[in-house]
């Protein structure tokens, strides 16, 4: 059980990515990595999740996590930049301060 990493799947996206694992016509790059968010929400380490999928450490550490997020202050504090120096697979983006398209488009996925 990996320490200090935390990913939280709400229980709407649980059911997402489970479909897109049990879906026989999804795209097998579409099903790893809806697995390995999974696997990582439940707090397994790259070992698990490569026993899991079996795949060696490349593939499962290849999958690039990108992380649209808001402008605020916090995000940009120096143990952020930090985390991310460490954790090269993870890209903050960053929405302009005042988009108000923004919202329209959260609204969009989130359906």
């Amino acid at each position: 059980m990996r320490k200090g990493i935390t990913v939280a799947v709400s229980p709407e996206d649980q059911v997402r990515l489970d479909a897109i694992v049990r879906d026989r016509n999804c795209p097998q790059k579409h099903v790893w990595r809806a697995r390995i968010i999974l696997l990582t929400a439940e707090g397994a380490g790259t070992v698990a999740i490569m026993r899991a999928l079996g795949k060696d450490k490349r593939a499962v550490w290849r999958k690039a996590v990108h992380v649209i997020l808001d402008n605020y202050a916090t995000h940009k504090h120096p143990k952020v930049k930090a985390w991310l120096g460490r954790h090269r697979r993870f890209t903050f983006h960053f929405t302009p301060t005042s988009c108000c398209w923004a919202n329209a488009v959260e609204g969009f996925l989130a359906s």
